[in-house]
């Protein structure tokens, strides 16, 4: 049943990433999957509560962390739409996830599909409205010249930004330096909510684009260590947020950066304002 809601879970994958994302119409979107590690299976986490099938797949880039479990889920739940990063990548050795990843990537798609294109009924699209939602894929500028063969695989990582009211939310697999100095500016100024990169490691931290992007809020979806690293880095951009007449009569910071080590975050949209960011 639909409502006027955009939900995203965060699931605790160690470090790794896992989000669902469930729409206002009630549609539903699993970005990357990792069972290797952390207190989730996403797999048996959306069986538990009857989700069988997903509309979108999305893979932000094939490394082992952002698609372990692939094969089981494929197994278990049936898909609608895929979307992958137009990164090719063979791991040496390979392995059953990562060859499953392949099948659908060659299988789906003609040889001339557009890149980061999603099949819906037939067509191809490099974005789309879901329940009011603008979902749109970025990738850099110069995957598209003679300098994408010499990217790491990471800084060809699909960048998913989900739009909806007020709010713009970033997912971005694991893209690096050289990744982010090709994202343009405009695609993602003001941001409300920033999946940090590369589970929030320094590699995936690029301070000239966090400073545009001015997230209010951060995930970070990794293990214990690089969590803490994490907060280090991050705290100031959020806490830049913070209401200085909320502190003073509170008597604490308000909560802007969470992590999914623990137990998972669950954040809740509506059109215009973030309604609810808590760890669950």
């Amino acid at each position: 049943m639909g409502s006027d809601k955009l939900m995203l879970y965060f699931f605790s994958v160690g470090n790794g990433h896992s989000t669902l994302v469930l729409f206002p119409n009630g549609q539903t979107a699993l970005i990357d999957i990792n069972i290797s590690s952390g207190k989730h299976n996403p797999v048996s986490l959306l069986t538990s509560v009857g989700i069988t099938s997903l509309d979108y797949l999305i893979i932000t880039h094939p490394h082992r962390d952002h698609i372990t479990g692939l094969a089981e889920l494929m197994q278990t739940i049936s898909v609608g739409a895929y979307v992958f990063s137009p990164a090719i990548f063979r791991p040496d050795p390979v392995y059953k996830d990562w060859q499953t990843y392949e099948n659908i990537r060659t299988n789906v798609f003609l040889l001339w599909r557009p890149i980061f294109g999603h099949t819906v009924g037939g067509f191809l699209k490099q974005g789309t409205h879901v329940g009011g939602v603008s979902v749109k894929y970025i990738v850099p500028y110069w995957y598209f010249g003679p300098l994408q063969r010499t990217l790491d695989v990471n800084d060809l990582s699909l960048i998913v930004r989900l739009s909806y009211g007020a709010n713009k939310i970033l997912i971005c697999g694991d893209t690096e330096e050289a990744g982010w100095k090709g994202v343009p500016d405009w695609q993602i100024k003001d941001t409300t909510l920033l999946l940090a990169s590369h589970h929030g490691n320094k590699s995936g931290y690029h301070l000239p684009k966090i400073q545009v992007m001015a997230p209010k809020y951060v995930v970070i979806s990794a293990g214990q260590k690089t969590e803490a690293d994490a907060d280090n880095r991050y705290k100031y951009h959020t806490d830049k947020w913070n209401n200085p007449f909320f502190v003073a009569v509170v008597g604490h910071t308000p909560k802007r950066l969470f992590t999914t080590r623990e137990s998972g975050v669950l954040v809740v949209f509506n059109p215009l304002t973030m309604e609810k960011i808590v760890n669950v």
